[in-house]
Parts: structure tokens; sequence; C-alpha cells
């Protein structure tokens, strides 16, 4: 298995893809909100719906890139945790195999494909709150330049403000609950790995045909005696 610090770091190349199509996407957001009339409604819902449109398309350029960088995430962490076990196994008298087996890439397969599938969507669920988030923006900038607090250069500035912090938003699907896109794919990709790893274990320890599990202990793991209930 990954150690603890190897799997807080798996995700970093796919973060950081993202993290540059984010800083595209608000700088753009920036650049057309400081030329915006901020009393114009119908101007306002026109910006927000063409950013919106703007990251659908960066999004579908970048689909690829991102497939990619994820296979290639996934293979790295695989080939790695073979490696970082070798010795467990050898400890036992067994030999892991260099090259992964059908079987084995198979398992790693299936989970890449379920991980693909979530992070595509969370991805695909950001343009729809950018173009939120720049209406609220410059709502909040329009009430402020209404209400005579601040002139209209500084108002556009607060609209840029504001949206720099909220960031890219995700949706997830089947709660609605919104978060910055970020941690959300990197909690995605870090729990994809970590099953993929999961079910590689268990294939290779039958392909080695053995049933004997290295594993940690806890303080508290078991505190009912000797019986079948015993684990917490």
């Amino acid at each position: 298995m990954l150690s603890p610090q190897d799997l807080q770091q798996v995700a970093d190349d796919l973060l950081e893809l993202y993290r540059e199509l984010e800083d595209e996407l608000l700088a753009s957001a920036a650049e057309k909100l400081m030329q915006l009339d901020l009393q114009d409604a119908a101007a306002a819902q026109e910006l927000a719906a063409k950013l919106a449109a703007e990251a659908e398309t960066r999004l579908g350029q970048m689909a690829r890139q991102q497939q990619e960088t994820l296979r290639s995430i996934f293979e790295k962490a695989a080939d790695l945790a073979l490696k970082q076990d070798a010795p467990v196994y050898a400890r036992a008298g067994l030999a892991v195999p260099e090259q992964r087996s059908v079987a084995l890439q198979q398992v790693i397969e299936e989970t890449l494909q379920t991980t693909q599938a979530t992070v595509s969507s969370l991805a695909n669920s950001t343009p729809p709150g950018l173009q939120d988030a720049v209406l609220r923006a410059a709502e909040a900038a329009r009430q402020q330049l209404e209400a005579g607090t601040v002139d209209a250069p500084t108002a556009q500035r607060e609209a840029i403000s504001m949206l720099a912090q909220e960031g890219l938003r995700v949706t997830h699907a089947a709660s609605g609950r919104q978060e910055r896109l970020e941690p959300a794919l990197r909690r995605a990709t870090l729990s994809g790995v970590n099953q993929a790893e999961l079910a590689a274990q268990w294939q290779l320890a039958e392909e080695l045909k053995t049933d004997l599990v290295e594993t940690s202990a806890h303080i508290g793991a078991r505190n009912k005696g000797d019986v079948p209930e015993n684990h917490e």
C-alpha cells in the first residue's frame, strides 16, 4: 500500500492542471468585469452566460489531458505500491512480479474509470456555478454603487475580489452541495487511488496464493476480549 505521505501527494498533477484553468477563467472574468456597466442588469446577465460558456469550452478542450493525467496518477501509484510492498512478500518467501498481470490491471482500470467519471462530473458542474458567482458579485457591486458608498472603479474591483474569494465551485450531483473545486477533486482522486490500491492488493495476494496480511495496530482497536465482536 502507498504510505500516507505518498497518498497525500498523489493528486498534485491533476490539481495543478485545474489550478491553471481556475486562474485563467478568473482572470478572464476580472478583465471583463472591469469593462462592465454595473448598472446594466442585462449586460451582467449576458457576461455571466458568456463566461460560463467559456468555461464549458475550456473544460471540453482539456478533457483528454485530464484523462491522461488521471491515468498517469493511477499507474504511478500502482507501480509505487507494488514496489513498496515487495519486501513484505519477500519476507514470506514470495516475489512480486515486476509487471502487473492482466487481472491486476483490470482491477485498477475499473476504479480508474469510476474516478474519471466522478472527476469529470465535478469539473463539468463548475460553469453554472461560475455564472451564478459572477451575477452575485455584479449585483453586490451594483448595490454599493447605487448606495453611493463607492465609485464605479471601486465597485468593479470589489466585484472582482468577491469572485476571486469564491473561486470555481463544484456542485455534487447527489446532494446539491457546493464546495471549492480543488478540495473536491483532491478528495475524489485520493479516494479513487486508495480504493484501487486496496483492490489491487487483494488481487495480488490471490495471484501469489497467500492469505498473509501485514497490518498496523492502534490503541482501542480490540477492547472487548477474545470474541468476534472485539473490533471497533
